[in-house]
């Protein structure tokens, strides 16, 4: 039996989808992290959304040579000390719901 090469830790991140849940801040958006998540996701132009994002991502690990398998990462909210979301100080969330739905859309 050949052993299979796993990457264990791929963010997804994409700007404001009401549909699942995802965002990300405006100070992420002009920050260096954003323009690092571009130019790595080979979407360097061009307006962004959710499905263009993903379509780049499964694009990426599809065409991996190495790697078989990956593991997408979901990304929480900030909390305050008593448990409430600070969507304020939050620059990038992805619901574990969202992850869950890719994983079942594309194995």
């Amino acid at each position: 039996m050949g052993s299979e090469i796993i990457d264990m830790h791929i963010h997804f991140g994409a700007p404001n989808d009401p549909a699942s849940g995802c965002y990300w801040s405006h100070a992420f958006e002009e920050g260096l992290a954003y323009y690092a998540f571009r130019l790595v996701a080979g979407l360097p132009f061009g307006t962004l959304d959710i499905e263009r994002v993903k379509k780049r991502l499964l694009q990426i690990i599809d065409g991996a040579a190495v790697v078989k398998k990956s593991v997408i990462l979901a990304l929480d909210e900030v909390y305050d000390l008593s448990g409430h979301v600070q969507k304020d100080r939050t620059h990038l969330y992805v619901p574990n719901e969202y992850v869950v739905q890719l994983a079942l859309e594309d194995p």
